[in-house]
């Protein structure tokens, strides 16, 4: 027998979904319990600063200890809905669902130690029209916060990202890579622009640390935790798997559905978190890395990943002189790190899109890659 830690590579490729709205509600729903995910998201940090008794509401409706709504996500899937962007028919499709769902084994125990938690829930709505009244007017207060960011931006990203990743599949990507990929790119950016960590576990165990991530590399090190559980709930009941995109979280999702292992994949880049970073050559790694190799060079960068700024504002913002900036930037320059775009008569310096996440892809290459477990050969 195969060590349970070994990724699990099916020979059938990975199924890529979404949008998939019912994986945001569940990581909507569970940031009510973590201020990680709600300064991440500025969405949720203001959905739950405006009404502070709906995260009390959505505490003690269950007692189980188990936060978000997997069991949402596991109705959504068994009535076709998983993929549905629409809350109001999402809400009327598994509204017939519940009894239909409690009536199946809808998640076998033994494996996921969340499964027998996952369907006590649906058994409990199920059974009840008072409780699935009161699940539903939580599930519309939370829906309410965010519609309009779905609207306006999380829908794009996501659809962007499901996109990017059935082409990255097709392509022969198997699932952990992508998932190590998307994790990287995300945690990186999210590092440059000072914003909290997310670590990646299971959808309904896992506890952001709030401390501020490593950029890709840790990034690649909590994608890398995923697989390994993943994998481990995959082979014990050779269940396909099944990617699906999360902006809000949905990256550290890992859930046993009854005919596959839903795994989430960090959608907040939308399709850029999944694109395929170019191969430096020496003389580039070279150049990159003189370029950040001093102090005020990386707070530059730091303060362009916030957005352009000419050298006059650079120089301001650091109390030094343009020239001393100028010198900084022709550094920057010559490694790819930035470039210069001519907006309202003057040059905004900006950071090259994927110039740093090549950078670190590079040096993970050259120095080992410890978060994408190394496949023992496709399970057949």
């Amino acid at each position: 027998m195969e060590p349970a830690d070994e990724t699990y590579l099916p020979s059938a490729p990975p199924l890529v979904i979404g949008p998939c709205l019912a994986l945001e509600l569940s990581w909507a729903i569970r940031a009510s319990a973590y201020p990680a995910l709600q300064s991440a998201h500025p969405v949720l940090g203001r959905l739950y600063r405006e009404h502070p008794d709906l995260g009390r509401s959505l505490a003690g409706f269950w007692s189980d200890g188990m936060e978000g709504a997997p069991e949402l996500i596991v109705v959504a899937s068994q009535a076709g809905a998983l993929e549905l962007e629409s809350y109001p028919l999402i809400r009327w499709v598994v509204d017939d669902a519940w009894t239909r769902v409690a009536s199946v084994e809808s998640v076998s125990p033994g494996v996921s130690a969340e499964g027998d938690a996952v369907r006590a829930r649906i058994a409990d709505l199920a059974g009840s029209r008072t409780r699935r009244r009161i699940y539903y007017e939580l599930l519309a207060a939370v829906w309410g916060g965010v519609e309009q960011w779905w609207a306006r931006e999380g829908s794009k990203l996501s659809r962007e990202a499901s996109t990017a990743a059935r082409r990255e599949v097709e392509d022969g990507t198997t699932w952990p890579e992508l998932l190590v990929r998307a994790a990287s790119f995300a945690a990186e950016r999210h590092a440059l622009s000072g914003g909290a960590a997310r670590s990646s576990t299971g959808e309904a165990s896992a506890t952001p640390s709030g401390e501020t991530s490593g950029g890709a590399v840790t990034g690649a090190l909590e994608a890398g935790a995923l697989v390994t559980a993943a994998s481990r709930v995959a082979r014990a009941r050779a269940l396909p798997v099944v990617l699906a995109p999360g902006v809000l979280g949905g990256g550290r999702t890992c859930l046993e559905l009854p005919k596959a292992v839903l795994v989430g994949f960090d959608a907040s880049s939308g399709a850029a978190g999944l694109a395929r970073r170019r191969a430096l050559s020496g003389d580039e790694l070279v150049r990159r890395v003189r370029a950040v190799g001093d102090a005020t060079r990386l707070a530059i960068l730091e303060r362009l990943a916030s957005g352009p700024s000419s050298v006059g504002e650079l120089a301001v913002a650091f109390g030094v002189s343009q020239p001393t900036v100028s010198k900084h930037v022709k550094l920057l320059r010559e490694g790819g790190l930035v470039h210069g775009a001519r907006r309202r008569g003057r040059v905004e310096l900006e950071i090259r899109e994927g110039a740093v996440e090549e950078l670190v892809a590079a040096l993970v290459d050259a120095f080992g890659r410890p978060s994408a477990p190394r496949p023992a050969g496709r399970d057949r």
